[in-house]
């Protein structure tokens, strides 16, 4: 079986090429990536990495090179922040139009796409709206399509833990809400290994399915979850609530 994972230098992909050997060394995993330093990216951290493939939505040739042969694809490309050189339109939705476009060429079996919690094509916030119409996009292309919404993600090279830490560094850590609000973080390997099963034909189909962390609990009580992460040291930060206007 070929597995295509799209945007695999992220946090998520990186956990996909990870666990996948793992789970099923039979399969081919093959890194689709936009850029020559994403690549390097990922052949200095994965060392099985030996299908990574250079790609642009841009280029339909480049995407049918990639995905020929392929049983299924995890479309992971998207970003969170705007930059000069990649908006929500481009990277959200672009890009899964052209994966799109490439399926209904290549004839592979079934799209992973990865999404937002709170994708909503008619959301005021232009990065729920754009996660909202590429979900929008693979339902109306009549292929077989397992979607997955994810909420904060923790683990190795993950923006939330990265987030965590810088906020823990200082004397302060701010506690949005006053602390009171719910979390049901995800492990970034829990969310590659699901991913990965969702390629199989016979796991759900045509549905969107929302990814969490089996029990919630209140940010108040974060001191000790990240006392367990990040050692004792950070037992003295104090914790600043903020209540939401």
């Amino acid at each position: 079986m070929k597995i295509v994972i799209t945007g695999a230098n992220s946090a998520v992909g990186q956990a996909i090429l990870r666990c996948g050997p793992k789970l099923d060394a039979t399969s081919t995993y093959v890194a689709a990536v936009r850029s020559a330093r994403a690549i390097e990216q990922i052949r200095s951290k994965q060392s099985h990495a030996n299908h990574v493939v250079q790609i642009s939505y841009d280029n339909p040739g480049s995407l049918d090179a990639a995905f020929q042969g392929a049983s299924a694809v995890i479309h992971l490309a998207g970003i969170l922040f705007e930059s000069p050189n990649s908006t929500y339109e481009q990277a959200n939705v672009a890009s899964t139009r052209g994966i799109v476009e490439a399926a209904k060429r290549s004839r592979y079996r079934k799209i992973v796409l990865v999404s937002a919690t709170r994708a909503d094509e008619a959301s005021s916030n232009r990065y729920y709206r754009t996660k909202g119409q590429a979900e929008g996009l693979v339902f109306a292309s009549g292929l077989n399509l397992y979607g997955a919404t994810r909420p904060l993600l923790l683990g190795p090279d993950t923006a939330g833990s990265a987030a965590l830490q810088r906020n823990i560094s200082g004397k302060r850590a701010k506690l949005i809400g006053g602390g009171r609000n719910f979390q049901q973080p995800l492990y970034v390997d829990d969310l590659a290994r699901a991913a990965l099963a969702a390629t199989q034909p016979t796991v759900a189909s045509n549905l969107i399915w929302t990814w969490l962390a089996q029990f919630p609990y209140q940010s108040e009580n974060s001191l000790s979850v990240l006392r367990a992460c990040w050692g004792a040291r950070s037992a003295s930060a104090r914790f600043r609530s903020y209540g939401f206007p």
